[in-house]
């Protein structure tokens, strides 16, 4: 597959919107190298990589994780037992590598888009209760109400910003062809002006824990 590149400059808003809605990526899984081995060939087209190259110097809020799955067989039930432990440590991981892998970006923490919604209690969605989940679909391109108004309206308070960086569903499962457990995150950049999905992908990773594999799978989001 050949990498899309995008334009220097982004100030034209009608070609803007049309490279937006092009750069919506299928679903495809990331696979990388672990510390001492080999990852396995991929079984899907490469990761598109998040264009963060573009973005530098824009305020960008880090959504917090609204759900995830654990399937049978990871051994991993117990570290997952608790919904909302697990919940603030995916959160930290995904702010935490965004800011080292792309720090030219201005990151901005789960927390402060909690605060944003409580300083408006009422008119104000909290983002935990918001319907990110519907964002797993790599075909959409153009984001659904009244999702696309919480989201304009939460990251208009917490960055005054035009995009989000969403993670919009997490598995937990088994990986059978290589034995061992794995976290697939869906990730999404939404240009919240435009109510449209800019770039999403949903990315691999494994470890001796979940929070390795969460670690890995958000890495392989960075060029």
């Amino acid at each position: 597959m050949k990498a899309y590149r995008l334009p220097a400059s982004l100030s034209n808003l009608h070609a803007m919107k049309s490279l937006l809605l092009t750069f919506v990526v299928a679903s495809g899984l990331g696979c990388a190298t672990a510390a001492g081995g080999h990852a396995p060939p991929p079984t899907t087209k490469p990761v598109l990589p998040l264009p963060s190259h573009v973005l530098g110097g824009s305020k960008i809020p880090v959504f917090p994780l609204t759900n995830f799955v654990v399937d049978e067989g990871t051994g991993w039930d117990s570290l997952l037992a608790s919904r909302g432990e697990v919940q603030q440590r995916v959160d930290s991981i995904l702010y935490a590598v965004a800011r080292l892998r792309a720090p030219e970006v201005g990151w901005i923490k789960a927390d402060v888009v909690r605060r944003a919604a409580e300083q408006a209690p009422g008119l104000l969605t909290s983002p935990d209760q918001i319907a990110t989940s519907q964002l797993k679909t790599h075909a959409l391109s153009t984001i659904p109400e009244p999702l696309r108004a919480q989201l304009r309206q939460l990251t208009g308070i917490a960055a005054g910003g035009r995009y989000a960086l969403i993670p919009a569903g997490l598995r937990f499962t088994w990986d059978a062809n290589n034995r061992r457990a794995v976290a697939d995150f869906t990730i999404v950049l939404a240009d919240v002006r435009l109510g449209a999905v800019s770039w999403s992908n949903t990315l691999r990773g494994f470890g001796a824990t979940p929070w390795d594999a969460v670690a890995l799978a958000v890495r392989v989001m960075f060029p």
